[in-house]
């Protein structure tokens, strides 16, 4: 078991690292409108009417509302300058404010709200103001491009004029991308690492963050693939060990490490336990240690690793498949049509191989001895279950599913050799009834193992055809969830409520970086 007194010395180290946050100013480019467009991918689109000049200056005397487009999307605390037109005040005036990473936002109402996430994470607000003029401030960090102000109340005997509308951008990243930029890419994907680095930025803050919208927090599912981009580009190092010490503090009583951290009002967890993702936190480590050369952090750290592994292992039967006796939340994707169960075995199977590559850095063993006995009894025991010869393909499930996520982590898994591993590949690609992924999370390592496989050219094809996809859809970050042929799809009920800008989809630039470069 980890002890109070290793989790409280974590949290002190987490803690004590106080990342810098940059500032930078945007101002709103265009003033325009939103109109319903079949060519739109969500069915709507912006038009500007108008450029504005820096700090502009927006009288409301025709009209209730306006919508502005900052260009990009961005992060920070929106702010302007509030003037009276006429001799006074006679009434408070009475404002909302609606933030949008997609016009669909600044279109759509929010209201009657049918998403499964709570309502309060959409960006709208509502302020009244007693006193004109005066400088605002909206409290709440908001992620967007657009804005729409709408005048809701008024007292009949003035009007107003907004001046220095602009936003307080923050990151802890260098908000300066274009210094990163990989400029031995060809043209066309120089434009995917500027939306690859764009959107890694804005969700760099205290702690990396799931997305800047929703999900303010720091998840443990997706920090390899985050963490991996920002090592080949910004190179926050402080950052990474931050949350490797956040991690660690917050373990339960049990041992296992919580799937999300929160950093507000002080640290805390979330109540999930995702299987998937707590096994990869040895992962981590390597990663982080690769990186970084911090031989004294990782070791610091081993036990918590270690545990998630011999909880792992608690739940492997006799014959080497892992029981969830305890219900647990597997993760793997959002795809609902999913099945799991060997996709789960191959990432067991992939985070203990990268946990004994650590243990052997660190000379653990025991710790060894332990894991390379149940690497060996779950690899057998995986592809005598789940291999089929004659389709040269892993098959899960009573119904014998065919999934790109189970054949991409048995791949990733190395359960066979490099040949036979591109032979499963060529198979997936080559079969026509497959269960694809809905997540940039499951594309990331289908680009991993085809670019370790040497399959760069279907790689490339891959990342043009899904990041790619995002792109011409308008995104200039990449998205949490994208499927091209139902674009309105949500894990939540409500694609309103999705992130336009999410960590797991930032990897083109590790890419580039590792495999082009």
């Amino acid at each position: 078991m980890i002890s109070d007194e290793a989790k409280k010395r974590w949290l002190a180290k987490a803690c004590g690292i106080s990342p810098k946050i940059n500032h930078y100013e945007m101002h709103p480019l265009t003033i325009g409108k939103v109109n319903q467009s079949s060519k739109s991918f969500f069915g709507w689109e912006y038009i500007a009417d108008s450029k504005l000049e820096e700090g502009p200056s927006i009288a409301f005397e025709k009209s209730n509302e306006i919508i502005l487009d900052f260009g990009e999307h961005i992060v920070g605390y929106f702010n302007f300058d509030i003037e009276l037109i006429g001799t006074s005040a006679g009434g408070p005036l009475r404002l909302k404010f609606i933030f949008g990473e997609i016009p669909s936002e600044i279109a759509e109402p929010f209201d009657p709200y049918t998403g499964s996430l709570s309502r309060a994470w959409l960006q709208d607000e509502i302020i009244t103001l007693e006193h004109i003029p005066q400088k605002v401030t909206l409290k709440r960090r908001y992620a967007f491009q657009y804005v729409k102000i709408i005048v809701e109340a008024i007292s009949f005997d003035y009007q107003i004029k907004f001046k220095n509308i602009k936003c307080d951008c923050v990151t802890s990243a260098d908000p300066h991308i274009e210094k990163y930029l990989l400029k031995t890419l060809p043209t066309d994907l120089q434009i995917y690492d500027e939306v690859s680095l764009r959107t890694l930025k804005n969700t760099m803050f205290e702690t990396f963050e799931d997305g800047p919208k929703r999900d303010k927090r720091l998840w443990l599912g997706d920090f390899a693939l985050l963490a991996g981009t920002n090592y080949l580009t910004f190179n926050n190092i402080d950052l990474v060990k931050k949350c490797l010490y956040l991690f660690a503090s917050q373990i339960k009583d049990d041992g296992r490490m919580p799937a999300c951290v929160y950093t507000k009002p002080a640290v805390h967890t979330g109540t999930e336990y995702i299987v998937d993702f707590a096994i990869k936190f040895g992962y981590f480590l390597l990663e982080y240690f690769e990186a970084a050369n911090d031989l004294e952090t990782v070791n610091d750290l081993w036990d918590a690793a270690f545990r998630q592994a011999e909880i792992i292992l608690d739940n492997i039967d006799g014959d080497g498949q892992f029981i969830n006796k305890n219900d647990w939340w597997i993760f793997v994707d959002w795809c609902p049509e999913l099945n799991k169960d060997c996709a789960l075995q191959a990432i067991i199977i992939f985070n203990l191989k990268k946990l004994i590559k650590l243990g052997e850095l660190l000379n653990k063993d025991n710790e060894l001895e332990i894991l390379n006995t149940a690497v060996k009894k779950i690899s057998a025991y995986s592809i005598n279950k789940y291999y089929d010869k004659e389709l040269g393909l892993f098959i899960s499930g009573s119904e014998r599913q065919i999934s790109w996520a189970s054949q991409i982590w048995m791949t990733a898994a190395e359960v066979f050799d490099a040949n036979q591993s591109k032979i499963i590949l060529n198979n997936l690609f080559y079969t026509a009834e497959t269960v694809k992924p809905v997540t940039p999370f499951i594309y990331h390592y289908t680009l991993e193992v085809l670019f370790k496989c040497e399959m760069k050219d279907k790689a490339l094809e891959l990342l043009q055809e899904y990041w790619g996809g995002m792109i011409s859809k308008g995104a200039n970050t990449f998205w949490e969830v994208y499927d091209s042929s139902n674009p309105k799809f949500s894990p939540y009920g409500n694609y309103l409520i999705n992130s336009y800008c999410h960590s797991w989809s930032s990897t083109p630039a590790y890419f580039f970086r590792k495999y082009f470069n």
